[in-house]
């Protein structure tokens, strides 16, 4: 138990019936305040993944969010989220049980056990008596406190899809803008799609895109995890250039000069390379049953199944350079195929992030719910084992 911060008020007196107070503006302003006071690093933490922080906090077992939504449901959304403020300072300075959820962003955003959360006034206190003598109580171990923290523990896979949600929302985000950017610098100056389709037999300009980032693997030194993250798409040197963008920019137009330049031969030879790059790409992590550190590697996940399932599709066509590689290195070939179609499976993993959003509209559902849930479960056996192979 943490016995917390609350900056006094007068305001604290008049926390009944919200909806008929004249002073209901200036007391959830306060109120916002108090709640930042007491919870400053938990806000500043739900904050960020614009996840309500009253989904996290539960007043004897029930979620602040469910209390107020249930009580107010007449009122509209924006008014329920203000009201959420007076329903739990109301609860706080009541006396009854209050559990946080605390989430670590530096564990890969764990949730971490409940933590009981009570307060003690600060600043003058004239007046405040009886709110002081309660949350004196609220500071005393109850009989009641084993059960309501059990029933908070109950809520938990619950709250985790939830977070997985906010984690989806943001990672979507940074799929747009990696793939804008990615497309951005990659084409800059080099039109790939009449080349790859006529010498590699792919035409789709998300395929082009993810053959030339393996290009860029394969031959310029990039590394094909940072192409894919957004901290690390601004590579700066030492001067302040973008180096990491014009080794795109210069792989792209090195790729169309050897589709324009190079035989069957030369081109199989390529895809040789490629396929060993291919076979020293990191394998996403996995960890299907928890919904945030799921949805935090959704942006690898699509990426690695795309990647996979183009270089798939190009040494299994009908070009003329593919059928060179497969006859030429034959057991290479094979070797580059099966960790093709393992990274092809992905899809199952980037699935299973998307239904995570699905899932948020179906009370007490969680993440094992997902379609993509079992698939996803084997893909994450297989990665598994592979690197226990290697190992």
């Amino acid at each position: 138990m943490e016995v917390r911060s609350l900056p006094s008020s007068p305001y604290l007196n008049q926390l009944r019936k919200p909806l008929s107070s004249p002073r209901y503006k200036e007391i959830t302003e306060y109120a916002k305040y108090a709640v930042k006071t007491l919870l400053p690093k938990e806000s500043d933490i739900y904050g960020s993944l614009r996840l309500n922080i009253f989904e996290g906090i539960f007043i004897n077992g029930k979620s602040v969010a469910e209390i107020t939504q249930k009580k107010y449901s007449a009122c509209s959304v924006e008014q329920i989220g203000q009201l959420m403020y007076w329903e739990f300072l109301g609860g706080l300075c009541g006396g009854k049980t209050i559990f946080i959820y605390p989430v670590d962003s530096n564990r890969e955003y764990m949730l971490i056990s409940p933590k009981k959360i009570t307060a003690e006034l600060t600043g003058e206190a004239k007046g405040l008596e009886r709110v002081r003598e309660r949350l004196k109580r609220g500071q005393r171990e109850k009989s009641l406190d084993k059960y309501f923290y059990k029933a908070a523990l109950k809520r938990q896979e619950e709250l985790e899809l939830k977070l997985g949600g906010a984690l989806m929302n943001q990672a979507l985000k940074n799929q747009s803008f990696v793939t804008r950017f990615n497309e951005e610098t990659f084409f800059k100056n080099t039109d790939l799609s009449q080349l790859a389709e006529d010498r590699l037999g792919i035409k789709e300009r998300t395929d082009i895109l993810s053959f030339v980032i393996l290009y860029s693997v394969s031959f310029f030194g990039l590394k094909y995890n940072e192409i894919f993250t957004v901290d690390d798409v601004f590579g700066f040197s030492d001067n302040g250039i973008r180096s990491k963008d014009n080794v795109k920019t210069s792989a792209a137009a090195a790729l169309g000069k050897d589709l324009q330049r190079c035989g069957d031969m030369q081109l199989g030879s390529m895809l040789e390379l490629m396929g060993q790059a291919l076979c020293e790409i990191p394998l996403p992590k996995l960890n299907c049953d928890v919904a945030a550190k799921t949805a935090l590697n959704y942006v690898l996940y699509s990426a690695a199944a795309q990647t996979g399932n183009v270089f798939l599709k190009i040494i299994r066509g009908e070009s003329k350079p593919a059928k060179c590689y497969s006859r030429e290195y034959e057991f290479s070939y094979g070797k580059a195929e099966d960790r093709a179609e393992l990274l092809s499976d992905y899809k199952y993993a980037a699935k299973l992030c998307e239904e995570i959003r699905e899932l948020l509209s179906v009370k007490g559902r969680a993440i094992y719910n997902a379609h993509s849930y079992n698939d996803a479960k084997e893909l994450q056996k297989r990665v598994r084992d592979e690197e226990n192979a290697v190992i």
